[in-house]
């Protein structure tokens, strides 16, 4: 699979806290290309696991006209213990919503601090 940066969330982001992916998507920028109606497909993958066990992560995907965007549109990633996370790992891909914001970013919460963990997440044309 080729990974657009363009495209990417994520690059092996430390997830340690409650945050925001490291970058956003512009769904409106010059440089994307995508012709309307093109299927996109989130991907996130856990690249190291997580230290902590008693905690749980949840993944919001989010979309609107802030950047970066802080509207929740949906819960991609439901609360699930750290512990039972398997590293490499898919957590998620599924096909994205019709969005009507023009930016797109994923939010990592954490239930408690985590001492390690990493995520790659980014988006592919389908």
């Amino acid at each position: 699979m080729i990974i657009d940066r363009i495209l990417q969330f994520s690059d092996d982001q430390a997830v340690t806290t409650s945050a925001a992916s490291t970058d956003y998507q512009d769904l409106g920028a010059a440089n994307l290309d995508l012709p309307q109606g093109t299927a996109l497909w989130l991907w996130i993958i856990l690249t190291a696991g997580f230290g902590t066990s008693a905690n749980t992560l949840t993944i919001d995907l989010r979309n609107d006209g802030n950047t970066p965007p802080t509207t929740k549109v949906k819960e991609v990633f439901p609360a699930t213990a750290t512990s039972a996370l398997l590293v490499p790992a898919i957590l998620v891909r599924e096909s994205l919503p019709i969005l009507n914001g023009r930016y797109l970013n994923l939010y990592y919460t954490a239930s408690a601090a985590l001492t390690s963990g990493t995520i790659t997440a980014f988006v592919t044309v389908h």
